[in-house]
C-alpha cells in the first residue's frame, strides 16, 4: 500500500496484490550472430542474463551463407554453377555452418535461420551472389537449397540433425542495393514465393517469412515518416493473390530517437497485415541497433530501453532482435565468461 501525490490537494491510495497473477510476460529478445568467447566478444552468459532467446544466423560471413555451404556459387570466379543440383548431397559442404548452429544450440539458444547471404562488404563476402530469375533456373535452384537446408538441420538429411529451428527467413534487406541488385522489386516476391512453397512442401509446420526489409522501406530521410509500399502493401498483396504463406513479416529499424517509435511502426505494420488478410502473421523486428538511444551506461539509457521494451511487449511484435550479439557493450561489458558485467542499460 502506498500513496501517490497527484496534485496540490489530491492523493490516491493504490493497493498492489502481488499474489494475484494477471498474465505472463513475453520473452522476445534475440541477437544477430553470437555467442563468442570472452576473449573475442559478448559471451553466452551475458546473452542469457539479459533474457536472450534466439540467435539470427546473419552476418557470419561464411557460416550460414548459401554460397559457403553449397557449390551453387563459385566464390573464386564469382560465378554461378548452373550444373548444380540442389537435391544431391554431393554439392553441399556443411562443416562450418554445422559448427555455428551447434554453438548456438549448445549455448542454450534457438537458431533463427536467415537463408541467403551476409551483408556484402569489406572484402569478406562475395560481391553479388544474388540468384537472378532471368537465368531461368536460379530461383528454382535457390528454393531447392532452402528446402534442403531445412531438411539438413531439422530432419537429418545428408548426415544432418533434428534441431528445433522453427523460423526460416527468406533473404536479407532486398530493398538495399548491396543485398539485392535488381531493378525489379517483384523479383524478390518471386524468390520468396519459390522458397516458401519449397520449404512448406517439406514441412508445413516450419515458419517461413520475410522480407527482412531495411529501414528505408519505412522512412525516407531524417525523421519524415513515409511508407514505401514495395515491401509492404505490394508484397502483401502479391502473397495474398498467389496464396503464398507468410508466417511472419520481418523488418529492420535503426536510430530512432523516440523509444515509442517502434511501437508506432509495429502498429502501422499490423494494420497493413490485417488489411491484406494476414491477421495471424507474426511481426518480427529482425535487426535493431543496441545503442539504446545513444545513451550508454546511464540511467537515461536504462529508461530509454525500458520504455521501448514495455511498449513493444504490449504490441503485436513477437521478436525483438539486436544487431549484433558479438558486441553488446551497451548492455554488457567484458566479463569472465561466467558472471556477466551488466551496464546500467543492461539492467533494463
Amino acid at each position: 500500500l502506498f500513496t501517490i501525490t497527484t496534485g496540490v490537494a489530491q492523493t490516491k491510495l493504490v493497493t498492489v496484490d502481488c499474489s494475484v497473477p494477471v498474465g505472463s510476460g513475453k520473452r522476445m529478445t534475440g541477437v544477430n550472430t553470437g555467442p563468442q568467447s570472452v576473449v573475442s566478444g559478448t559471451t553466452a552468459a551475458c546473452l542469457e542474463t539479459i533474457g536472450n532467446e534466439l540467435i539470427r544466423t546473419h552476418d557470419y560471413h561464411g557460416p550460414c551463407d548459401y554460397w559457403a555451404y553449397t557449390d551453387f556459387f563459385n566464390y573464386t570466379l564469382q560465378k554461378f554453377n548452373y550444373a548444380f543440383q540442389s537435391h544431391l548431397p554431393t554439392g553441399y559442404h556443411w562443416a562450418s555452418t554445422d559448427d555455428q548452429i551447434a554453438e548456438i544450440i549448445h549455448s542454450g539458444f534457438q537458431p533463427f535461420f536467415r537463408l541467403g547471404i551476409s551483408f556484402p562488404g569489406g572484402g569478406i563476402s562475395p560481391a553479388s551472389p544474388m540468384p537472378k530469375d532471368s537465368d531461368a533456373i536460379n530461383f528454382k535452384t535457390f528454393a531447392g537449397i532452402a528446402k534442403r537446408t531445412a531438411m539438413h538441420y531439422t530432419a537429418g538429411w545428408d548426415h544432418g540433425f533434428n534441431h528445433s529451428i522453427p523460423y526460416w527467413e527468406i533473404w536479407n534487406e532486398p530493398n538495399h542495393k548491396a543485398s539485392w541488385d535488381f531493378d525489379s522489386v517483384e523479383a524478390y516476391y518471386r524468390l520468396y514465393r519459390a522458397c516458401a512453397d519449397s520449404i512448406k512442401s517439406f514441412d508445413p509446420h516450419l515458419k517461413v517469412g520475410g522480407p527482412a526489409a531495411a529501414k528505408n522501406a519505412f522512412y525516407n530521410g531524417g525523421n519524415q515518416y513515409t511508407l514505401n509500399q514495395n515491401y509492404l502493401s505490394n508484397f502483401l498483396k502479391y502473397c495474398k493473390e498467389n496464396e503464398t504463406p507468410l508466417d511472419f513479416y520481418s523488418f529492420h529499424m535503426y536510430d530512432r530517437p523516440n523509444p515509442y517509435n517502434l511501437r508506432m511502426l509495429a502498429d502501422t505494420l499490423s494494420y497493413y497485415l490485417n488489411l491484406y488478410g494476414f491477421a495471424n502473421t507474426e511481426l518480427i523486428l529482425s535487426e535493431n541497433n543496441n545503442n539504446t538511444g545513444g545513451y550508454t551506461n546511464t540511467s537515461k539509457g536504462c529508461s530509454y530501453l525500458t520504455s521501448e521494451l514495455i511498449s513493444l511487449v504490449n504490441s503485436r511484435l513477437s521478436k525483438f532482435i539486436w544487431y549484433r550479439g558479438v558486441d553488446l557493450s551497451p548492455l554488457c561489458d567484458a566479463d569472465d565468461g561466467t558472471h556477466p558485467n551488466l551496464t546500467l542499460n543492461g539492467y533494463a
